[in-house]
């Protein structure tokens, strides 16, 4: 028994030493300002990951790589807000998080602000606009789109589905554009693993 406690003992130093050494690197680079870096260091204090959790360093450095147009982070801080986690809860800050990452092609932000337009949490209530991103997200494979397409499509005319079809055109003709222009084709973005995303509160200010 005191050999397996003293093994488990040297096993969890090993571990926490190679934590503290990752956190150490991506610290140094998070310093340097990559986004990549800064993100990672606050998703791991978000989620106590090798660390002690801490919202407020956490919020530190999704800002930093947000405001540096990290999707990843835009998208955590958009759930941070909503839930008012580590900051005071504003549907109006998840809002332009959400639609950073939204416009940059991410599925889960895009079903973020169809539910936020639909509800008029942090934005313009807007059936257009819910329905745009609505189908953005179904397109990619968010099943909950189609529950919000299902009802938008009872209550609303049918110049107005003409027009949140014609504003998805749009969107993807610029998205290609602006592919086109990095000479790059564009592809589906990646789901992200690590951020789980709320209902958005509709009472939320």
């Amino acid at each position: 028994m005191k050999t397996s406690k003293r093994v488990f003992a040297l096993v969890m130093m090993s571990v926490s030493a190679m934590w503290a050494g990752e956190m150490e690197d991506l610290l140094a680079k998070a310093g340097e300002g990559d986004a990549v870096a800064q993100y990672e260091v606050g998703r791991k204090y978000s989620t106590g990951e090798g660390v002690s959790r801490n919202m407020e360093e956490a919020v530190k450095w999704l800002l930093e790589s947000g405001v540096q147009g990290n999707v990843d982070a835009a998208l955590s801080l958009g759930s941070i807000y909503v839930g008012g986690r580590g900051v005071p809860k504003s549907s109006t800050e998840a809002a332009k998080w959400y639609l950073m990452a939204a416009t940059q092609g991410r599925a889960a932000a895009q079903l973020q602000m169809a539910r936020m337009h639909l509800a008029g949490a942090g934005v313009v209530k807007d059936d257009v606009e819910a329905y745009k991103w609505a189908t953005l997200a179904h397109e990619q494979g968010e099943g909950q789109a189609n529950q919000i397409l299902t009802f938008l499509r009872e209550r609303m005319s049918g110049v107005e589905v003409a027009r949140g079809q014609a504003q998805v055109r749009e969107f993807k003709m610029r998205k290609e554009a602006a592919a086109a222009e990095e000479g790059v084709l564009p592809v589906a973005p990646p789901l992200d693993d690590h951020v789980v995303e709320p209902e958005v509160e509709p009472s939320a200010e």
